[in-house]
């Protein structure tokens, strides 16, 4: 499972092909918070980094799923303000 360390999202541990992952951010009271990502998540030109919902208590739910050829968990879903 991910956590955020210092608005940082780190990499899940003993990843397995395929498996997919929900990451629900929730912004503080007073929001604009905004989370950077370890190393092992990637983003594409079809589907790029989220902007993050800004507004107090806002839930955003990103979705990745692991690609063991490339040892990366790829962007697949994005939820703004659920």
């Amino acid at each position: 499972t991910p956590a955020v360390s210092g608005h940082t999202l780190s990499n899940p541990t003993n990843p397995v092909d395929g498996q997919k992952i929900i990451v629900w951010v929730t912004q503080p009271v007073g929001g604009s918070v905004t989370i950077l990502y370890d190393t092992n998540y990637l983003f594409t030109a079809g589907l790029q980094m989220p902007v993050l919902s800004t507004a107090n208590s806002a839930v955003d739910m990103l979705g990745f799923i692991y690609n063991a050829t490339i040892a990366k968990w790829v962007f697949s879903a994005f939820l703004a303000g659920a």
